[in-house]
């Protein structure tokens, strides 16, 4: 660990605290999801939600209801009794599980405009990166009956979303760190150079968006699930979405820092080798028709 190796001076820790006040008022540009996100992610975590409960949520809001009609009526999903006007037809025709998935991921959209600097990836394929993430996630719970799949699924999508504030302070400091790279994982060097990592960052957000607290602890401990006691369950799910995906489409870094994995996760899951390259098929098939259903590409 790094406080093993180099003890902060106070002047550094003194510049650290301005920095993480920076970095806060960054992150609280951020635009934050709707309002029907958190909904949606606690009426369809509970087993004995009924359909009607959901056609309300959805009719609560103008703006989304109309997109789910126009989702139901699109080339997409092609309804052979022709096209709806209701509702309750047009998420019987997306179902309730992708309707999910497709409007928290719409919900994310808004954030491709921002520029993701320091970090190796562009605004683009974080998004990209996150939405992988959001569906092992989901598959993995799903699988596992380890933690409800839409908590999962959202925790997935909104973990890194600290990164996108933390960006353009990160960068200063790659090249100037005055520890060799292998001292350091992602967490450590974050909260070295800035007073604050991207995972707590985003809990914080997720927690000022009110977000449910399942959801902003899960994104506070998704690279330390091992400490997030009651929530470890969600944890180690997306911890291991995060880790799969790491293979799928490569991961996070700044400069040459990693976040670390936890090697622990597949057997807290509760799966085996065999069983990772089925996850990833079924990875790869929900994140193709996510995409197309939602008309953004690949990148």
């Amino acid at each position: 660990m790094l406080q093993a190796r180099v003890r902060p001076s106070v002047e550094h820790q003194q510049n650290n605290f301005y920095r993480m006040l920076r970095v806060i008022q960054e992150a609280r540009r951020l635009p934050s999801p709707p309002a029907i996100v958190a909904r949606l992610t606690e009426l369809l975590a509970d087993p004995e939600y009924k359909s009607k409960e959901l056609v309300s949520v959805v009719a609560m809001d103008p703006a989304i209801a109309a997109e789910v009609l126009n989702l139901a009526n699109s080339a997409y999903f092609k309804r052979a009794a022709g096209p709806t006007g209701s509702v309750q037809k047009s998420i019987e025709t997306i179902g309730d599980r992708q309707l999910m998935q497709l409007l928290v991921a719409r919900a994310a959209l808004g954030l491709r405009s921002r520029i993701l600097t320091g970090y190796t990836l562009q605004e683009v394929s974080l998004w990209h990166r996150s939405l992988t993430v959001a569906v092992a996630a989901g598959v993995l719970a799903r699988r596992t009956q380890h933690t409800a799949w839409s908590h999962a699924y959202t925790v997935g999508l909104l973990m890194d979303i600290g990164l996108l504030a933390m960006g353009e302070f990160i960068q200063e400091h790659i090249t100037a760190q005055t520890v060799s790279a292998e001292a350091f994982n992602l967490d450590d060097f974050e909260v070295h150079w800035l007073g604050i990592d991207h995972a707590e960052l985003g809990r914080r957000l997720a927690r000022t968006w009110g977000l449910p607290p399942v959801v902003w602890q899960g994104i506070g401990y998704h690279h330390r699930p091992g400490d997030a006691g009651e929530y470890s369950n969600l944890a180690y799910v997306v911890h291991g979405a995060d880790a799969i995906t790491n293979e799928m489409v490569g991961p996070l870094s700044a400069g040459p820092v990693t976040a670390a994995v936890d090697p622990r996760w597949m057997q807290v899951v509760g799966i085996d080798d065999e069983e990772i390259e089925s996850i990833k098929l079924s990875v790869e098939r929900e994140v193709t028709a996510a995409l197309r259903s939602l008309g953004a590409t690949a990148t």
